[in-house]
């Protein structure tokens, strides 16, 4: 069982999870927010998913799927 299990998944989600908590206390994420928000407002939201598998899609170029999806 331990061979099948892949330990960087698991170390990357353990190490993501006090990221995101540090994000959302400092207010990091509601700010992200509100600047996806205002841009976003123009653009239907079928082009706005479209960017963001777009944005999945570079960002598999360059680091791990698994990494880009915990990302995104």
């Amino acid at each position: 069982m331990y061979e099948v299990i892949n330990c960087e998944v698991i170390f990357l989600l353990a190490g993501l999870i006090p990221l995101g908590i540090a994000i959302e206390k400092t207010g990091t994420a509601s700010y992200i927010a509100d600047k996806l928000l205002i841009y976003s407002s123009s653009f239907p939201p079928t082009i706005i998913l479209m960017l963001f598998y777009l944005l999945t899609s570079i960002l598999t170029n360059i680091i791990s799927n698994n990494i880009s999806v915990v990302l995104i």
